[in-house]
């Protein structure tokens, strides 16, 4: 089973390395870390995408956004969307099941550095809800 963990935008890029650095990561970016690198163990194939640092750790491949739909689109069973519900336009074409997981209170709802009107909307876009 091959999984897609994507984690939008943040203010700095991130990756398995630096949340075991102990920077000072929110607690999205160090579950999703942990939960991906668990998944490689139970046999999964898993990569990271978003605004992180690319790099291969632990068996996790983590991909900036731009390498993801250049390289591999199409090639995931599962996508996971984490706190951004752009997701839902990002991946509209992808054929693959989607998941979103609030893991904050809240999603966050931009696409490209502007605010999508609307954005319940594209909660009927997922397969399932993770909260």
């Amino acid at each position: 089973m091959r999984l897609l963990f994507y984690v939008g935008y943040q203010s700095e890029p991130f990756n398995k390395s630096l949340v075991e650095s102990g920077l000072g990561l929110g607690g999205s970016e160090i579950a999703v870390s942990y939960i991906a690198h668990e998944l490689v163990n139970w046999g999964y194939q898993v990569s990271v995408a978003g605004a992180v640092k690319p790099e291969h750790y632990g068996g996790v491949r983590w991909l900036e956004t731009e390498t993801l739909h250049r390289d591999y689109k199409d090639q995931f069973d599962i996508i996971i969307a984490v706190n951004y519900i752009h997701a839902a336009v990002e991946f509209k074409d992808w054929h693959a099941r989607k998941i979103f997981w609030a893991h904050n209170t809240d999603y966050h709802p931009w696409y490209q550095g502007q605010a999508l009107e609307d954005s319940q909307q594209y909660l009927d876009w997922f397969d399932l809800f993770i909260c």
